[in-house]
């Protein structure tokens, strides 16, 4: 894992990750785990050779966003909770 954000923010202050260039070559680049509330991630450069760009567990959904981040996926690299996607008509159409 690359960066591990973990536990819980206040929705008035929100933890804000912004500006940052994360290299992986295998596993996640940024995780959130722990009830990692109110994150939001913003004009980072994330490069993933294998595995997640970013994993968002269940209990660190609350208050999520992310813009404005630019994926350079590799190899076996993905985004979009880490299935493959094809076009951006696939991508837009995910629950």
């Amino acid at each position: 894992v690359g960066v591990v954000i973990q536990g819980g923010n206040a929705v008035a202050k929100p933890l804000q990750f912004t500006n940052n260039t994360v290299v992986q070559a295998v596993g996640d680049a940024i995780r959130l785990q722990g009830s990692a509330s109110h994150v939001q991630l913003t004009n980072n450069i994330v490069t993933v050779g294998g595995g997640p760009a970013i994993r968002v567990e269940d209990n660190s959904q609350q208050g999520f966003a992310s813009d404005y981040n630019l994926f350079h996926l590799t190899g076996t690299g993905t985004n979009a909770g880490g299935q493959p996607v094809k076009t951006v008509a696939v991508f837009e159409r995910r629950p």
